[in-house]
């Protein structure tokens, strides 16, 4: 409730002549192109890194359902 209580503080306040703001950067459509990176661990060595035990190349885990 102490949120909607601000939110009612907030409409209160005089926000006439005061512009309309959707971002603060001044940045837009600012991206960077994909690059292909080298593969870093095979599948192989991802399977040795977990300590759960291993059934037919698949990590055994607890029933969940």
């Amino acid at each position: 409730t102490e949120i909607l209580n601000y939110v009612e503080v907030l409409k209160e306040l005089d926000t006439k002549g005061v512009p309309e703001t959707s971002q603060v950067t001044g940045l837009s459509n600012v991206t960077r192109e994909d690059e292909e990176r080298g593969v870093l661990a095979t599948a192989d060595e991802l399977l040795e890194c977990s300590a759960l035990p291993k059934v037919d190349h698949q990590i055994r885990i607890k029933r969940i359902l």
